[in-house]
């Protein structure tokens, strides 16, 4: 309970000093009643005084206590009173208010309250600016500088402030990143003139900024929050940046993004917002962010990504599924090259390019592929040795999206061959499938390097940590290409099924409806496992909950049929055509692998009611795989003109 009286003093008749009744238990209701007395000129420094002893005696009810605290902040304010003793007590209330608030339950009410905190305090230190005062205080939770600066000094220099290591915040002229734990450096065009006159300036630094309550969906705060403001300026739209230098508080943080508080955001309750700023790079561990406004900044990271899902025992399934996989997709894809090798050089010169394409592509993809599941099975941990888990995450980058790239060269050369009438001869075919299977790879790995030059360097495993250099050296690279291989799959189905209908197909290759819809099956199967469209389920899970059902689904149906794909491969493009078997009975002894060679002999079929004749079905000539006969087909509409598709 507060108390004061009125009484007759010799100045005149005016009221005494509040007396509190400061037990703990009564301080929510000790600020309930301050919050209602009116600060006037004469008591405002005992109203000051009250606030910060009874935040510093606050130990429970929380809530109520940032609540109210806050009104009573904003009546001392709102007397717009210059004096030092008010202005100490204000920060050292919004100190206490600090420590309070960090283990206050988040609601909009409590929410409001803490911005309306941050503001009350901002109000405080522009009052001090504007009677042309100094003043600088430091306290655990929170430190301040008003300052008096010279115009033109600041006009050719910029205005650098600084908290350095074991030290207190302050104007520097320069800083060192390598010392500097949170800093602003302002630009030079922050004033508009070169004129010698003081300018006030106003710093803040909040330590422990419980105040700056979010509910942004995944990312936390994960630094310091400065602030700066310059008075009677408004700075907007600068075309140099202000340049923040931020170490995280916290570890294990990832996909840094660089944020000011917005106080018009949720109904003027004030939320973190990105506009306007800018994150560059991470160096010696601090975030580097450009922004070009003055306000409050920070900086957010994810703290539920990896590192969450690491502890999650459902997580440990796919780890287990994904080295499994891997190493028996090594062992799919070596195979795989030696069956096309193999089948290659079988193939009649006069016919190279038809016939080689196909298997010059997939032989790629298979290295490629085989050198992504080695680097990731056994260098995707390797995070204890800095500079070799840079080079695996070098390594992995490359090796995606170089598979990627040559999934997307072979759905080129499905376009040409199956959806073109003709095959299509491709000048230099050769250069400019290696310039792009193999060398648009350094191109993205050039566009991350000059996103963020740290952005191989990751603590919690070889790969390109979280931020614009994954999302645009990367995932974007990656979804390009899946929807064009998306597209022409789209393509390419609707033409094998046109196909599947015509009249001519039905004379050369009569099948029932369930066969001819198993066909189509297997071969949709197949195009979508080479031309990389699992991929999907990657997609799939990039903005959902760290922790959903949903979340979980997709990464482990990503897992298997990814990890997997090598696997797939072999078993759709060398045994199912039957090339796995002819490689066999080339290096047996004559008669001892089969006593025939005939396609018939080596073929392995999934399909126990498929008919053998001489002829290519369906599914295999989608599947680009050379078979020793020949299928001629006529062309609609084209004068029946026949076409060799024996490798179609």
């Amino acid at each position: 309970m507060a108390n004061r009286s009125c009484a007759n003093y010799t100045d005149g008749i005016r009221w005494g000093e509040l007396v509190f009744n400061c037990g703990i238990e009564n301080t929510t209701e000790n600020l309930m009643h301050l919050s209602q007395v009116e600060v006037t000129d004469d008591n405002i420094e005992t109203v000051a005084n009250a606030l910060e002893t009874l935040t510093s005696n606050a130990s429970s009810d929380g809530e109520n206590v940032v609540v109210q605290s806050s009104q009573v902040l904003e009546n001392i304010v709102s007397m717009n009173s210059s004096s030092k003793s008010v202005t100490i007590a204000v920060v050292n209330s919004v100190n206490n208010i600090l420590e309070i608030a960090d283990e206050v339950v988040d609601t909009e009410e409590t929410r409001r309250a803490s911005s309306n905190t941050i503001i009350s305090l901002e109000h405080q230190l522009e009052t001090v600016a504007s009677a042309n005062l100094d003043i600088t205080l430091s306290r655990k939770n929170v430190a301040v500088t008003v300052a008096r600066v010279d115009k033109k000094e600041v006009a050719y220099n910029g205005l650098v402030y600084a908290l350095k290591t074991s030290d207190q915040p302050s104007l520097v002229s320069s800083v060192d990143i390598h010392e500097v734990d949170t800093s602003l450096e302002l630009p030079s065009e922050v004033v508009d003139d070169k004129s010698g006159v003081k300018i006030s300036v106003v710093f803040t630094i909040y330590q422990q900024p419980t105040l700056f309550k979010s509910n942004h969906e995944r990312k936390e705060l994960a630094t310091r929050v400065i602030s700066a403001k310059i008075l009677h300026e408004e700075i907007q739209d600068l075309e140099n940046p202000v340049i923040g230098i931020f170490e995280p508080t916290r570890v294990n943080g990832s996909d840094a993004e660089c944020v000011f508080w917005d106080f018009d955001l949720e109904d003027g309750i004030g939320n973190w917002s990105s506009e306007g700023c800018n994150y560059q790079k991470i160096v010696d561990g601090r975030v580097i962010c450009h922004c070009n406004h003055l306000t409050n900044f920070a900086v957010l990271m994810d703290f539920h990504g990896q590192h969450e899902l690491n502890e999650d025992p459902r997580y440990k399934l796919i780890d287990i599924i994904s080295l499994v996989g891997c190493c028996v997709s090594i062992v799919a894809l070596l195979l795989t090259i030696i069956v096309q090798l193999n089948a290659k050089r079988k193939i009649p010169h006069s016919r190279e390019q038809h016939l080689i394409r196909p298997k010059l592509v997939l032989i790629n993809l298979s290295v490629s592929l085989c050198f992504l599941y080695v680097v990731f099975a056994f260098g995707i941990e390797l995070t204890n040795a800095p500079n070799i888990c840079i080079l695996i995450a070098v390594l992995m980058h490359y090796f995606t999206i170089s598979s990627m790239s040559w999934m997307t060269v072979q759905a080129v050369n499905i376009y040409l061959s199956l959806v073109k009438v003709f095959p299509t001869y491709i000048s230099k075919f050769k250069l400019k499938a290696y310039a792009f299977g193999w060398g648009f790879p350094v191109v993205a790995i050039v566009l991350s390097l000059s996103l963020d030059t740290d952005s191989y360097y990751n603590e919690n495993y070889c790969f390109i940590k979280p931020g614009p250099a994954l999302y645009y050296g990367n995932i974007s690279v990656i979804a390009v290409l899946f929807w064009i291989n998306a597209i022409i799959f789209a393509i390419v189905l609707y033409r094998i099924v046109l196909r599947s209908r015509s009249p001519i197909q039905k004379i050369t290759e009569p099948k029932s409806r369930v066969q001819v819809a198993k066909d189509q099956l297997s071969t949709a199967v197949g195009l979508s496992i080479l031309l990389g469209l699992t991929w999907v389920f990657g997609f799939g899970d990039i903005h959902k909950a760290p922790n959903s059902n949903l979340k979980f689904t997709m990464q482990l149906l990503f897992c298997i049929f990814n990890t997997l794909q090598g696997v797939f491969i072999f078993l759709f493009y060398a045994v199912r055509t039957g090339d796995f078997k002819k490689c066999i009975c080339s290096f047996c002894p004559a008669g001892a692998c089969c006593t025939t060679p005939t396609r018939d002999c080596f073929h392995v079929s999934f399909s126990s009611d498929r008919k053998k004749s001489g002829g290519s079905t369906l599914v295999e000539q989608t599947m680009f795989m050379v078979n020793t006969d020949s299928f001629t087909w006529k062309a609609p509409g084209k004068d029946n003109r026949l076409w060799d598709s024996s490798v179609y």
